[in-house]
């Protein structure tokens, strides 16, 4: 991710408005700051999925 996310953001297609955007779906699970960092950086929208166990009562 490292190295990928800046090569996406350097991305320019004809008649492109607006940069790219890149998005992460993520459970939080892999949590580490210098992802964040990174994703702040590059403008990066991120979505935390909220699981449970099977067959549990909230």
């Amino acid at each position: 991710m490292f190295k990928l996310i800046p090569q996406l953001r350097e991305i320019r297609y004809p008649n492109m408005t607006y940069p790219l955007e890149i998005g992460v779906i993520t459970n939080g699970y892999l949590y580490n700051p210098e992802f964040t960092e990174l994703f702040n950086q590059y403008s990066v929208d991120i979505v935390v999925s909220i699981d449970r166990k099977k067959n549990t009562m909230i």
